[in-house]
């Protein structure tokens, strides 16, 4: 914790903000902002809250993707996306996000264990792909879908939920996409996830995510991205240029179906895809049926 952004963050544990919420402990600190775990007295209830970094506040970009996370998230209600409660201005005007408290782990920790067995790889995708229809059912792109965004909580009868976050560089289907690769940090925030599309500051729509759902799939049942490279360009441009490898070429032992699942969704044409989040998870739950899924 070497860093001043991170220093200042542990600086406001202790504080109340807004005579309402006390922070109570620093969970993280990231480029973007710090995530606490807080408590509300007068409703007795433990919530995570997101403040923006001080440093930040003069940065419209930064400013408007917290914005645009704030209002995305909370038109959202899915037991599979993370709930947003309220939101405000700290006293040095830093914007401030309360969220439902998450305690568990984000997916890439479950990854860094060893590849997924097929059973745990579909319970995730399938509640990952549940929250992502109703978010494009409401004409909103996550545009970042990613084992770190795919938090998993399981509940006291170890059953286990996924809740998509962060919805921070999500934009409206309708809105312009002209300033995407402008934003600090999106093209190489995450880039083993990204489509083609998202690659060429092309306008994106569900099929975007689709890929990346896509390529998650993909890791978790590899052990490894789609696409490795030495360099982040060089990485971008195989996504591009580079048909995905099929995932029978890392793992011969799957059934054919999902092969083709898989392959389907990570085709470079987002036409070739599935066409939304539905027909995805319908693919998965009949085991590929029926069967004329084709990869032309």
């Amino acid at each position: 914790m070497d860093d001043p952004n991170s220093r200042r963050a542990a600086a406001r544990v202790g504080q109340v903000l807004n005579q309402k919420y006390e922070l109570r402990a620093l969970l993280g600190s990231g480029a973007m902002g710090a995530v606490y775990r807080a408590w509300h007295p007068f409703l007795e209830r433990e919530v995570a809250i997101k403040i923006l970094h001080a440093d930040l506040l003069g940065s419209k970009e930064h400013m408007s993707r917290f914005h645009r996370e704030s209002r995305m998230a909370s038109a959202l209600n899915h037991p599979n996306i993370v709930s947003v409660f309220d939101g405000g201005h700290a006293d040095d005007g830093a914007p401030y996000l309360v969220q439902e408290l998450l305690d568990g782990e984000d997916l890439s920790k479950m990854m860094d264990r060893g590849r997924l067995g097929m059973s745990d790889a579909f319970d995730i995708t399938l509640q990952l792909l549940d929250a992502l229809a109703a978010a494009h059912k409401a004409d909103i792109v996550h545009r970042d879908v990613k084992p770190e965004n795919v938090f998993l909580v399981q509940d006291e009868r170890g059953k286990r939920t996924v809740k998509l976050v962060d919805f921070g560089i999500g934009k409206r289907n309708s809105a312009s996409d002209a300033s995407f690769m402008t934003d600090p940090g999106v093209a190489l925030g995450t880039p083993h996830y990204m489509s083609p599309e998202q690659v060429l500051a092309h306008n994106l729509d569900a099929r975007s995510d689709i890929y990346a759902v896509g390529a998650l799939l993909y890791h978790a049942l590899a052990g490894e991205p789609v696409v490795n490279a030495e360099t982040i360009d060089e990485l971008l441009v195989k996504i591009v240029r580079d048909d995905a490898p099929s995932l029978a070429t890392k793992r011969s032992d799957l059934p054919e179906w999902l092969v083709l699942v898989v392959d389907k969704a990570l085709r470079r044409d987002p036409e070739l895809r599935f066409s939304h989040a539905t027909e995805m998870a319908d693919a998965i739950q009949n085991r590929g049926e029926p069967t004329s899924i084709q990869i032309p």
